[in-house]
């Protein structure tokens, strides 16, 4: 497992946004998308709606995986990690600077059609 250890953030997360690491952790990323897009949504044009769609993508080419579909899968990887990359760390109470770099061993394997390494992503971490 790749882990991806969060660092503190101010203030209270949506649910949305916890639920999305609680199913992608259980490799449900399909159902990780979705929580997390009930939060997008709303909020997509904002300052945090490319963060939420690089993370909602990131769920969605593991998905794709899953489904044996490697060449949308790597596109939106490549693209998931252009959207994170634009965001300071840590954002949301996520370190991207422990996740971004993730990204390239995952890059290889889909390139090499090999198995990525399995992703782990830790919850946010608030502060009180």
């Amino acid at each position: 497992m790749v882990f991806i250890k969060p660092t503190a953030a101010c203030g209270d997360f949506p649910p949305g946004y916890l639920a999305f690491f609680e199913l992608f952790n259980a490799t449900r990323y399909h159902a990780a998308h979705d929580a997390l897009e009930i939060h997008w949504l709303p909020v997509r044009n904002g300052y945090l709606g490319n963060f939420y769609k690089g993370l909602i993508q990131l769920a969605g080419a593991f998905h794709l995986l899953h489904l044996n579909r490697t060449a949308p899968a790597l596109r939106l990887l490549i693209r998931s990690r252009e959207l994170l990359a634009s965001y300071p760390s840590p954002q949301e109470g996520l370190c991207l600077e422990t996740l971004l770099p993730q990204f390239e061993a995952w890059k290889i394997a889909l390139t090499n059609h090999t198995k990525p390494p399995v992703p782990f992503l830790n919850k946010p971490i608030r502060h009180h």
